[in-house]
């Protein structure tokens, strides 16, 4: 009885993991994107708070 419900479970898990598994790379992706451009406005926030406060 058991069996005969996980079994359909399971074939979903395994389509859910291969749905998730591109996306996890494409968010991978855009984290590295995003990092450095990240540190970037930190150095332009550096650059920028005294001027703003002039």
């Amino acid at each position: 009885m058991i069996q005969k419900v996980i079994e359909p479970l399971q074939s979903e898990l395994e389509v859910i993991q291969k749905v998730r598994e591109p996306l996890q790379i494409g968010w991978e992706v855009i984290q590295k994107v995003i990092e450095p451009l990240q540190s970037e406005l930190e150095v332009n926030q550096k650059v920028t708070e005294p001027l703003q406060s002039e």
